[in-house]
């Protein structure tokens, strides 16, 4: 694993799959980076948001969805997503988590 630092991504290592700035590949795939990075910046937005926690919790599993469907068509259909697709639902993932979190942070500070 040490010896593939900056070569692949720790994810899955797959080097087509990661983010390179010269030569260097980021320690995360194009998804998962783009997950990390949704969920700290939505988090932020969302945390002081005032929703209805079932209308919260539909849309969280309406964002996570496509990132569901990309994944299980490359999985069950031996089909090939590309960078730009999964930056996308990796993003939309994010935005999902995030409100998934901010619901459960709101329910166990109001008690």
């Amino acid at each position: 694993m040490i010896k593939n630092f900056g070569k692949v991504p720790l994810c899955n290592k797959i080097a087509s799959r990661g983010f390179f700035i010269k030569g260097f590949c980021f320690p995360l795939c194009c998804r998962c980076s783009s997950i990390i990075f949704s969920i700290i910046i939505f988090y932020f937005i969302f945390i002081n948001l005032k929703i209805n926690y079932i209308i919260a919790f539909i849309l969280s599993l309406i964002f996570i969805t496509p990132t569901t469907i990309d994944y299980m068509r490359q999985f069950l259909y031996n089909k090939e997503s590309n960078n730009f697709r999964r930056v996308i639902t990796g993003a939309f993932a994010g935005i999902g988590i995030a409100l998934f979190l901010c619901i459960i942070r709101s329910i166990y500070v109001a008690k």
